[in-house]
């Protein structure tokens, strides 16, 4: 955690879970109750000194949530699935996000996948809107 002293992180998550079948077809739905620490969302990226505020503090721990629900789809054309997908995330104490998109995934589980979406990020006093393309390759 960049050797930033002090830092630590506690919680406890819990998913429950409906995954498509073989072939990546059909409803796919994800619901995540959390608790814990609320800044730990994108802790990789923060640097040292964004760290030092999260020092062990009880009152920085509060109760998230993150769902995503979608739906693939067989292309007859190409091999793979397309699975339009909603999901939405936050807390009382951090940022919420709701996002739309569009995921290809060439050829049933463990294949590459392939993602266009948006994002809408809520905080306290401001609103950000971004735009994710996001390749994923397992081997």
């Amino acid at each position: 955690m960049h050797g930033a002293e002090g830092v630590a992180e506690h919680g406890i998550a819990a998913t429950a879970f409906i995954e498509p079948g073989p072939q990546g077809t059909g409803l796919r739905l994800s619901l995540t109750p959390r608790w814990g620490a609320p800044e730990s969302r994108d802790v990789f990226w923060q640097s040292d000194y964004a760290m030092r505020g999260m020092r062990r503090d009880p009152g920085t721990r509060s109760f998230m949530f993150d769902g995503r629900i979608g739906y693939g789809l067989a292309l007859r054309a190409r091999p793979g699935t397309l699975e339009p997908f909603g999901a939405v995330g936050g807390s009382l104490r951090a940022d919420s996000r709701a996002r739309l998109g569009l995921r290809y995934g060439a050829g049933g589980h463990g294949a590459s996948r392939y993602e266009v979406s948006t994002e809408r990020v809520a905080g306290i006093g401001r609103v950000d809107y971004r735009v994710l393309l996001v390749a994923e390759a397992r081997f």
